[in-house]
């Protein structure tokens, strides 16, 4: 039997191939988010569910009730919006194969127990972790706000310019100055121009719906 050092050489550089497209490549992966006190997050939330487009590194983390099916088909759904996969890359888990069967999507899963095949969605799962962590401390809220601090992250990262790699007419591969927003919608979120983005946490006056709450 090889040993997983030739095997981790093996599979050096699973990702290396073409992405021609935004939704060539989605790669997803779930999240056990209960804190130290096994508490879930606000709403009862005990997982999320990551998604990372390779092409435009556009990701998302979503809070999940469940790792079944229909909570993950939910999830891959509302990241999709309009748009279309074309190939999801991940782990063999159940519910990410049957969500990907429903929605007729393409499947390809990683080798089991080599960690590198599924690399690029681990190393977005350690930034969001990472990330929505400081949200929390900068706005001085407890763990279990996880469940809005995750999503806040990722927005604020798929807004934001950054060196993205592309392969040119010649095959060659060249870096170039984009946002995750831009890739996807052809042009920059207006608030980068504007100015007005408020931080994780920030305090907001703004006028209920009256049909939603009731003043005494």
């Amino acid at each position: 039997m090889e040993s997983k050092t030739k095997q981790k050489m093996k599979f050096k550089g699973t990702f290396a191939r073409p992405l021609n497209g935004y939704g060539d490549i989605l790669t997803l992966d779930h999240i056990y988010m209960r804190n130290w006190y096994k508490a879930p997050g606000i709403g009862n939330k005990p997982d999320a569910f990551t998604m990372l487009y390779l092409y435009s590194c556009w990701g998302e983390c979503q809070p999940v009730d469940t790792k079944e099916t229909m909570e993950t088909m939910k999830a891959i759904r509302f990241a999709k919006g309009m748009d279309e996969i074309h190939m999801v890359y991940a782990d063999s888990f159940k519910s990410i194969k049957k969500a990907c069967d429903e929605l007729e999507i393409n499947f390809e899963a990683c080798t089991p127990g080599i960690h590198e095949t599924n690399a690029r969605i681990e190393r977005f799962n350690q930034d969001v972790c990472e990330g929505m962590r400081c949200l929390l401390v900068r706005a001085g809220l407890p763990s279990v706000f996880w469940v809005w601090a995750a999503p806040c992250y990722c927005f604020q990262q798929n807004t934001k310019r950054r060196e993205l790699t592309r392969t040119d007419a010649c095959g060659d591969r060249v870096k170039i100055l984009s946002s995750p927003w831009k890739e996807r919608f052809g042009q920059d979120f207006e608030d980068m121009k504007l100015g007005t983005r408020f931080p994780f946490g920030a305090l907001v006056f703004f006028l209920p719906a009256p049909t939603k709450y009731t003043f005494q």
